[in-house]
């Protein structure tokens, strides 16, 4: 089983796309939605699978602004992808 070249291509836009989208506190509104939360589990892994998110600044704040929320619970850190030499 191989790479779908066309998977790696679309996955290495998806940080630029949400970066142009996130136009407010948070994905579409000043409030956390259920799409926030869907998208943040994904969004916040990205760097296991190789995926750099540092030239995403509105991702990154974003991220940010749903760790800050109440009652967040962090993922445990793994050593894969992009993270493998920080844990």
């Amino acid at each position: 089983m191989g790479t779908d070249p066309l998977l790696v291509e679309n996955v290495d836009d998806f940080p630029s796309v949400l970066d142009h989208r996130i136009n407010s506190v948070f994905h579409s509104h000043f409030f956390p939605t259920i799409a926030d939360v869907a998208l943040y589990s994904y969004v916040a892994r990205a760097p296991e699978g190789n995926v750099d998110l540092a030239a995403y600044g509105k991702v990154r704040d974003w991220l940010n602004r749903i760790e800050e929320l109440p009652g967040f619970v962090p993922f445990p850190r793994t050593a894969a992808g992009l993270r493998a030499a920080q844990v």
